[in-house]
């Protein structure tokens, strides 16, 4: 497994802590920085430090200027190009400049790194990109991509350049450079995945679109067995599958957690209706329980006035703050809502060791759910009865939580291995 990002940030480094806790310990992060600029071919470590607004090499008796949220190149009182802030904007740290000509439009943009320096210009033409230059730390230049033709070409001390025909022609000689062999390629950069323009060769693609709804990708009709889509939610997961004809899996979550939590009595459930399945049975039936009930929006009459139970607590407008501190605290979590999961609650419920129960009408993500955990809507008794043994039974308990950590972790594993069918 390959995992090529723009920064190692907190989201790539759950993917690899994922990989790693169902086995997967070959995992190779590519930053896009290494792929075109070689850092990872140097033996020193570079330090990062970001450039400074002041510090950009300009032209002699031109001036740079800030004015607070942005900055900006002039030559006399002509202005030359726009400079923009990584944030905190108030350090003043470069991200890009983009260089305008007399009729104010953009005809290059310069980037910089963590490590402070230029290691990419685009250049632009009537709107659309025609290139990009990739650079060394040094300023010279690495990788010549022409977006036009689509070819990369490679430049090196004392080596003739290098032509490739596609990116995915590009990649695999990169690798084959750097001694790493493998096939499986996952993206979360919707910049890299344009670069294949549905080319993927002889890699398997595995992307994590960082907009919930990445609408570009029901552009391409035709279905592409090296490439497919990983999501954490149902929803995400159905709308892909419904827009589009590519291959889309689950994405779940999982690692070791040995927290105990037997005994708390505590249970969640988060809406966003007021449909929920024998609430007010399980209420009376089960004064022990604190029966938490959440919502992602304002809550009508026929929820408000369960608060009138002693064991109830009601969120409506639920945080995320709320949320975490709820499924922490809580050891059993009752799907008994109708409509849709929300927040990805059934595979957040398991990562913290809660016990999932459900009725047949409301469950959601029924895979996630071992045998047993889930009862016809007409069996109310079975469901009292199951309740009623998890909350007195430390050895039941825990027996439902080992079958439910065995479930989630192999259907973790499934995804990550590419093991999936349209079951999954």
């Amino acid at each position: 497994m390959i995992f090529i990002i723009d920064e190692l940030d907190k989201f790539e480094k759950n993917i690899i802590e994922l990989a790693e806790n169902v086995g997967f310990k070959e995992c190779k992060t590519i930053e896009a920085i290494d792929l075109f600029c070689g850092i990872s071919e140097k033996n020193d470590v570079l330090k990062e430090e970001d450039r400074y607004y002041a510090f950009i090499d300009i032209p002699q008796y031109w001036s740079v200027r800030a004015d607070g949220l942005n900055g900006a190149i002039y030559d006399n009182k002509t202005k030359k190009g726009n400079i923009y802030f990584k944030n905190p904007i108030e350090k003043r740290m470069v991200s890009r400049v983009e260089w305008i000509d007399r009729n104010n439009t953009v005809y290059k943009v310069d980037y910089y790194n963590k490590y402070g320096y230029k290691y990419c210009s685009k250049n632009v033409s009537g709107g659309n990109v025609t290139g990009r230059e990739f650079y060394d730390r040094n300023g010279d230049i690495k990788v010549l991509e022409q977006t036009g033709p689509k070819t990369y070409t490679t430049f090196g001390i004392g080596i003739s350049p290098k032509s490739y025909r596609g990116f995915a022609d590009y990649l695999e000689a990169y690798l084959k450079s750097n001694k790493i062999y493998d096939e499986n390629i996952w993206l979360t950069s919707d910049e890299i995945l344009n670069k294949f323009a549905g080319d993927y060769g002889d890699f398997k693609i595995s992307y994590l679109p960082q907009k919930r709804l990445n609408s570009d990708l029901t552009e391409t009709n035709h279905t592409n067995t090296s490439f497919r889509i990983l999501c954490s939610e149902e929803q995400q997961v159905n709308w892909y599958k419904e827009n589009s004809n590519y291959k889309c899996d689950r994405l779940y979550s999982y690692f070791e957690n040995n927290e105990l939590k037997f005994g708390k009595k505590e249970a969640l459930t988060i809406t966003e209706t007021d449909q929920l399945e024998y609430i007010e049975q399980l209420i009376n039936d089960f004064p022990e329980i604190t029966f938490h009930i959440a919502a992602s929006t304002t809550m009508s009459d026929k929820l408000t006035r369960l608060d009138i139970n002693n064991n109830v607590e009601l969120y409506p407008c639920i945080t995320e703050q709320k949320r975490k501190e709820l499924f922490e605290r809580c050891d059993i979590y009752l799907d008994i809502n109708h409509y849709r999961e929300l927040y990805n609650a059934l595979n957040e419920a398991l990562i913290n060791n809660m016990i999932i129960l459900a009725f047949d009408n409301t469950a959601h993500s029924k895979e996630l759910y071992p045998m047993g955990n889930i009862f016809e809507s007409s069996s109310y008794v079975k469901m009292k009865e199951t309740l009623k043994n998890i909350i007195t039974s430390q050895t039941i308990f825990n027996e439902y939580i080992d079958r439910q950590k065995k479930q989630l972790k192999q259907l973790a594993a499934k995804v990550v291995m590419g093991d999936t069918d349209e079951s999954i």
